[in-house]
């Protein structure tokens, strides 16, 4: 599966979207970005370059790299077409439910059946999953931050994740310069409260 991965689509055009969206290009990846507003990828993608410029001025890019960096990347136009190319999407949306099923929902449907998801969220990796008709395909992939320059990047491996699905986005990671660290849901970050009982 890791060999598969050619492209990656990242969902979400905001600060952590940007920087992943970065580090995707320079560890050579074609990289889509798409906002899901579809309004401010276009700009993102200039505060890229413009960070790749800084990081060539600054000498920590070589000329090649930083050019190579930014033909690499790419605005995705419409939600199902950025996820239509994708060998993985990192889902980088806002953290709230309503906007996470409308994301998956149209994303499942839309990514071809190799493609695997990679959450960025702190939200229940199990529970994201459940979304989708691919849970083993799911995890989450947590970079400390800030992302372009900490150096770990935690895989969440939920319930039905994959041995496959975990290593392919290991590799991602590690092509990308971070150190790994994997962890499993636990069940008990996933299960509810009881409700309390009446005094």
């Amino acid at each position: 599966m890791s060999e598969r991965i050619q492209t990656i689509t990242v969902l979400g055009a905001g600060d952590a979207g940007r920087a992943v969206a970065y580090l995707s290009a320079l560890a050579g990846y074609r990289t889509i970005l798409e906002d899901l507003s579809g309004q401010v990828a276009g700009a993102a993608l200039a505060e890229i370059r413009v960070a790749a410029e800084e990081e060539l001025q600054a000498g920590r890019l070589l000329p090649a790299d930083a050019a190579a960096l930014v033909a690499r990347l790419e605005s995705g136009k419409a939600l199902e077409r950025a996820a239509a190319q994708a060998d993985l999407i990192i889902e980088a949306a806002p953290d709230d439910l309503e906007t996470k099923i409308e994301v998956y929902t149209i994303i499942d449907r839309a990514a071809t059946p190799r493609c695997v998801f990679a959450s960025i969220s702190p939200l229940s990796i199990t529970e994201i999953a459940s979304l989708t008709y691919r849970a083993a395909q799911v995890l989450g992939m947590h970079f400390a931050g800030p992302p372009r320059q900490a150096k770990l990047v935690e895989l969440v491996r939920g319930l039905d994740t994959s041995d496959a699905a975990l290593a392919a986005v290991e590799q991602v990671a590690l092509r990308m310069g971070k150190e790994v660290v994997l962890v499993r849901e636990s069940p008990g970050l996933i299960a509810r409260p009881p409700p309390r009982a009446a005094r």
